[in-house]
């Protein structure tokens, strides 16, 4: 398996963004490129990694200048089954729309598995993408983010979704 990857900047800070032959397999907002390409090349030990980070700014300015997003953006999504449904799941909640743990456990058929569902929502290797940023708290606050609460607000401003 041959994962490419690249730094590039964006609306929201420095990302590191990867992708393997069968699309987006991580991306994440970094301030430490030093620490981001330690773990992507921790998690990706028996491929061939490559930095192009020329090559990859193509899919960061559809994602984040064009505003494309999955299924226009192909997704290659690695982790256990109980993950992927758990983040397929947050690709069907809608711009503009927030969801709750309780409701993504509802919707996968795992209504009591809520610290599952959160700790899927926190290994999400696709932030923004796989919009992780829209799980709220069930009371509407805004809750924890894997790249840091302010850096939630702002893409949630972005979106138009006001938080108590």
């Amino acid at each position: 398996m041959i994962i490419t990857y690249g730094i590039n900047m964006t609306p929201f800070g420095s990302i590191l963004i990867a992708r393997s032959e069968k699309g987006i397999t991580d991306l994440q907002f970094t301030s430490n490129s030093i620490i981001a390409e330690a773990k992507l090349l921790a998690k990706w030990q028996d491929a061939s990694i490559i930095r192009n980070d020329k090559e990859l700014a193509v899919p960061a300015g559809k994602i984040f200048i064009e505003h494309r997003h999955y299924p226009e953006i192909e997704l290659d999504l690695v982790g256990t089954d109980f993950q992927v449904k758990v983040w397929e799941a947050l690709l069907r909640v809608k711009k503009g729309q927030t969801t709750t743990y309780g409701d993504i456990a509802d919707n996968i058929g795992h209504p009591n598995a809520l610290r599952a569902v959160g700790s899927a929502v926190g290994k999400n290797p696709v932030h923004y993408l796989v919009p992780c940023h829209r799980v709220v708290k069930r009371d509407g606050t805004l809750g924890d983010y894997a790249a840091g609460t302010r850096l939630k607000k702002a893409i949630l401003a972005f979106e138009g979704i006001k938080i108590k």
